[in-house]
C-alpha cells in the first residue's frame, strides 16, 4: 500500500534528539500512513543503530555530505506523493503529520510547513530565541523586492507591530526543520542544491519553485507543529549562525540580486 506521506530525517550524530523524534513519529495519527526515512549522513556515535531500533528504514552515507545531499538521498527513497522534511532535534506533535497532509487542499499548492516552537532548560538563551526565533518562514512580501533597503522596512515595521503574522497563509519560502513538498515538485526543480551543506538551503530551493511555477503557493500551517530541542549553549548557538551566515553568503553567489 501506498503511503500518503514520506517522512525524511537527515541526522549526523543525532543519537539522543533522533530517538526523541523517532518516539514522537511512532505516535502520529497518520502513523499507518507514513514511511519514515532516516538517512545517517557519516554519524559516528551509534545513531543508525538507534534509527534501526525504532524499525524504520536507514540509509547510511560511508562520510558526512551535507544536509542538502541526504535530503536527496531520502527523497530518492520515497514512495509517497508528498514528502516532508524534519531534524532530528525536532518533535512533532501528535497531528503533525495529518495536519501538513490536509494542508494540501488546492492542486497549486505545492508545499506546506509548519510551527517550530522552541525548547529547552530555561535561561537566557531559550528567552533570548524564543523572542528573535530564526525558524520562522519568510513572508510573502519579498516577493516584491530583496533590497537592502525594503527588507529593513520590513524588520522595522515587524518590530513596530511588536509580533509576527499569525495564522494560516501563503509564505515565500520554508524552514527546513519542518517543511514538505509535492514529491513529484521537488523532482522538478532539481531537487535540493547540494552546494548548500547547512543553511539557505530550503530558501534556495523555494526560490528555484517560484521561479519554474509562479503560480504555485507555498502554505504555512501554524498547528502542524513541532518543538525543536536546542542546546542553551553560546557555543552552540555561534556555530549554528556561522553556518546560517555561510550558507548565506552561497546563496548571494548564486542569486546576486539577494542582497547577503
Amino acid at each position: 500500500m501506498r503511503p500518503d506521506l514520506t517522512v525524511v530525517i537527515p541526522t549526523l550524530n543525532g543519537r539522543a534528539g533522533l530517538d526523541r523524534c523517532l518516539s514522537a513519529l511512532e505516535a502520529q495519527s497518520l502513523r499507518r500512513s507514513m514511511e519514515i526515512i532516516v538517512v545517517d549522513d557519516g554519524s559516528t556515535d551509534g545513531t543508525a543503530a538507534v534509527a534501526r531500533s525504532h524499525g524504520v528504514t536507514v540509509i547510511s552515507h560511508p562520510r558526512n555530505l551535507g544536509i542538502s545531499a541526504a535530503r536527496n538521498t531520502g527523497l530518492d527513497a520515497a514512495a509517497a506523493d508528498i514528502v516532508a522534511f524534519l531534524d532530528d532535534d525536532c518533535e512533532p506533535e501528535t497531528g503533525w503529520a495529518r495536519k501538513l497532509v490536509t494542508g494540501y487542499a488546492q492542486d497549486d499548492i505545492v508545499g506546506v510547513c509548519g510551527e517550530i516552537i522552541p525548547r529547552s532548560q530555561p535561561g537566557y538563551l531559550r528567552g533570548f530565541l524564543t523572542r528573535n526565533n530564526p525558524l520562522v518562514p519568510l513572508e510573502l512580501e519579498l516577493v516584491d523586492g530583496h533590497s537592502i533597503p525594503y527588507r529593513f522596512y520590513l524588520y522595522l515595521r515587524r518590530q513596530w507591530s511588536g509580533s509576527g503574522r499569525t495564522g494560516e497563509r501563503d509564505v515565500y519560502s520554508f524552514v527546513g526543520a519542518n517543511m514538505s513538498f509535492r514529491t513529484k515538485t521537488l523532482f522538478d526543480v532539481g531537487q535540493f542544491e547540494e552546494r548548500f551543506r547547512f543553511g539557505a538551503d530550503e530558501l534556495d530551493l523555494c526560490m528555484r519553485i517560484r521561479q519554474a511555477f509562479p503560480d504555485a503557493r507555498l502554505v504555512f500551517v501554524p498547528d502542524a507543529r513541532v518543538f525543536h530541542h536546542f542546546k542553551p549553549q553560546l557555543r552552540d548557538t555561534l556555530r549554528r549562525s556561522r553556518s546560517y551566515g555561510m550558507g548565506s553568503a552561497r546563496l548571494h553567489r548564486k542569486w546576486p540580486a539577494l542582497s547577503p
